[in-house]
């Protein structure tokens, strides 16, 4: 008899371990659900975040190669007057300074990137758009500096400009007055001006090209359609 109770209470025991171990595991089951739910709706939050920035830059980058086509145009429209007999140095002048030469100064969205790299949650986004977004980051960075460091240099230009001529204006404002004409004629360099303003040109040329901007237009068109897959999913 009492073997049998010791082989029921050993079958008993084994029942309730069994038990125990299934409860376990279905707790465990549940939390690795609650856990990757709550996961995936960060994950969701951060795409959906992620989506606002990369629409805010597309728009900053198409409104810079506007303006770099723009600046093209008008370069273009500047140089069609050359082609005219005997243009005169004050048409020369006025025609250059109708081409846009501002300096231009841009910047991405890049909050939503910050908070993924500091809370260390770049991590749960998927390989592929983690890969694509740091590599976009990375060519963002590049982009704002050459072009911010760009800018300062034509600013620089704009400068020996004023510096040469004083402000557009001055030449008008002094024609009928000759005391000052003659008294400002040694310190007027229209010549210094005007090379410094076809320096200006040269380089905003040479530097902006809408190319790297429209490049960066289709990495961000090419990331946001991953993402939207990911969020469907």
């Amino acid at each position: 008899m009492e073997k049998n109770k010791t082989g029921k209470y050993f079958k008993y025991a084994i029942g309730e371990i069994v038990l125990v171990v299934i409860g376990i595991l279905i707790a465990l089951q549940l939390n690795l659900y609650k856990e990757n739910y709550q996961t995936n709706s960060i994950r969701k939050d951060y795409y959906k975040q992620l989506i606002g920035g990369l629409n805010n830059d597309k728009v900053h980058l198409e409104e810079n190669i506007l303006i770099i086509d723009s600046f093209k145009t008008e370069y273009n429209r500047y140089l069609e007057t050359f082609k005219k007999k005997d243009l005169s140095v004050e048409i020369m002048i006025q025609n250059i300074l109708k081409v846009n030469l501002n300096a231009n100064l841009i910047s991405f969205n890049s909050s939503t990137f910050q908070s993924l790299e500091k809370s260390g949650d770049i991590k749960i986004l998927s390989k592929v758009i983690r890969n694509k977004l740091l590599d976009l980051k990375s060519k963002q960075d590049l982009l704002v500096e050459r072009v911010n460091n760009n800018s300062l240099i034509q600013t620089e230009f704009l400068k020996e400009y004023f510096l040469a001529i004083g402000s557009n204006s001055l030449s008008e404002r002094i024609s009928s007055h000759p005391k000052i004409k003659e008294f400002l004629n040694t310190e007027i360099n229209q010549p210094k001006g005007f090379l410094s303003l076809e320096s200006n040109i040269s380089w905003k040329l040479i530097t902006e090209k809408s190319s790297d901007f429209k490049e960066q237009v289709s990495e961000i068109e090419e990331l946001i359609e991953l993402i939207n897959i990911e969020l469907k999913k």
